[in-house]
């Protein structure tokens, strides 16, 4: 894996029981003192969460910090 310095690493189904927005929105404030930093959610969307998030990171003006990637079991993903 190569290295990637401030990288936050979000691994779970991405639901709303999981609280993902709670992810985002320490992300907002972890931004405002490593500018640098960026989130990845590892895993796969349940319902409509994943637009709960979408319509979230576009109010507080994230897309760019964050992606996400789907749930595999592929040892040798980065």
């Amino acid at each position: 894996m190569s290295e990637k310095p401030n990288r936050i690493i979000a691994v779970s189904r991405i639901s709303d029981e999981k609280r993902p927005q709670d992810i985002v929105r320490a992300l907002s404030l972890v931004i405002k003192q490593v500018p640098d930093a960026t989130l990845e959610f590892r895993g796969y969307v349940s319902g409509n969460t994943g637009k709960k998030i979408l319509k979230l990171l576009d109010e507080l003006k994230l897309k760019n910090k964050v992606i996400q990637r789907p749930y595999t079991t592929d040892k040798k993903t980065s």
